[in-house]
């Protein structure tokens, strides 16, 4: 397919195929563009396929054409099959704005440049929890850009499904900058997800390394940017999580509160385990301005594997090799920094098994007001003796 122009700005689901493809067989389909085509509708959009649900198959999808979904919601929603949310919600995908309940099995973005939405990715914009997905790879460029309003990420905006046998590479480049913060300031990015909430993500490989910035906005000058980043998902929510056989490779920075190299934080209620995890990045960074700014103190965390935890964790057979690094100043009262080889800072202690760490520390706050305090706590390991077995720092 090669298409001159996509545009239903008004229209609920948009594709450059179909814009809902429900009970659908689609083989190898490729969709291209001489002049940067970009697809534009409301709610669900995608490159070949705005919304795919009540069973699907889906093998060898293509996709370089970028993804718009206009509509901003007011709250976090996750719409289920031929759900009641369907005007509510905004995903973006390259290739499919919606994965529910199905099967898609090679699915490629190739230099896709822009997607916009809520839940924004440069292959799918939501992956359901009844979808299963295999064999999915993104081919980033350097000029690429993700305009998330909520949660953004290089595969997906959120994964809820199955997901395994997932690439994340550059097309041109070792390092990107993709997550834009011109149009909004997002929650959540992650290498693969911004955000997750339940489901399975399998052989990974996150070969990108990538950088947040920040901004400032208003007439109090006030510096914004995301708050939680991962190398793998920048947000856990509800439900049970399971991570297995990945690696990431790029180094990561940013000046958001919560960094990790695998996840930036996992809610209260979540339950998160972390199998054969390799952190084999040189460096996370969190730097700069009133990082994880409140009104009268801040907190940063940042962790090899976990920036911060709410929820429960178990770690097995994983290793942390990043050096980390949180170079901040701030103008509160008090500033905290939580730094751990594996977990920043964590409300249950994590329960671990044969994984180990090399990273070294380098913490350096600045109180910029006229008075105030810094506070460091290292490690982040402490109690944690009776739940670990066979680890090494």
């Amino acid at each position: 397919l090669q298409p001159n122009n996509v545009t239903f700005n008004s229209t609920n689901s948009v594709g450059g195929l179909a814009g809902i493809a429900r009970y659908a067989n689609i083989y190898n389909v490729s969709i291209t563009s001489e002049n940067n085509l970009t697809i534009n509708g409301n709610n669900f959009v995608g490159g070949l396929i705005g919304r795919a649900e009540l069973s699907y198959d889906f093998k060898n999808l293509s996709s370089s054409v970028n993804a718009v979904a206009n509509y901003k919601p007011t709250t976090d929603l996750t719409f289920t099959d031929n759900g009641g949310s369907a005007n509510e919600v905004s995903y973006a995908g390259g290739v499919v704005g919606y994965l529910g309940r199905g099967n898609a099995n090679e699915l490629y973005s190739n230099n896709v440049q822009n997607v916009m939405g809520d839940k924004a990715g440069f292959v799918v914009g939501v992956v359901g929890s009844s979808a299963n997905v295999s064999r999915v790879y993104s081919s980033v460029s350097s000029t690429a850009t993700i305009k998330a309003y909520r949660y953004g990420g290089m595969v997906a905006g959120e994964s809820n499904g199955n997901m395994s046998e997932v690439s994340v590479t550059g097309s041109d480049v070792s390092s990107v900058s993709v997550f834009s913060l011109d149009f909004s300031i997002p929650t959540a990015v992650g290498g693969i997800a911004g955000s997750a909430k339940g489901g399975r993500i399998e052989q990974v490989y996150m070969g990108l390394a990538f950088s947040v910035g920040s901004v400032v906005t208003g007439s109090a000058s006030t510096t914004q940017t995301v708050n939680y980043v991962g190398g793998l998902v920048g947000l856990i929510g509800s439900n049970s999580l399971i991570i297995s056989q990945a690696v990431v490779e790029g180094d990561i920075s940013a000046s958001g509160s919560r960094l990790g190299g695998a996840i930036g934080r996992s809610e209260n209620a979540t339950s998160v385990t972390l199998d054969q995890i390799a952190i084999k990045s040189s460096s996370l960074a969190v730097g700069g301005a009133d990082a994880g700014a409140g009104e009268y103190n801040s907190s940063v965390y940042v962790g090899g594997l976990i920036g911060q935890s709410g929820g429960y964790v178990e770690i097995n057979n994983s290793y942390v090799l990043a050096n980390i690094t949180a170079n901040i100043y701030h103008y509160r009262i008090e500033m905290h920094a939580y730094v751990g080889g594996f977990v920043g800072g964590y409300a249950a202690v994590p329960t671990m098994s044969y994984s180990y760490c090399t990273s070294s520390f380098n913490v350096t706050m600045q109180n910029m007001g006229a008075s105030g305090s810094a506070v460091t706590d290292f490690g982040s390991w402490k109690g944690a003796n009776s739940n670990v077995n066979g680890v090494a720092m």
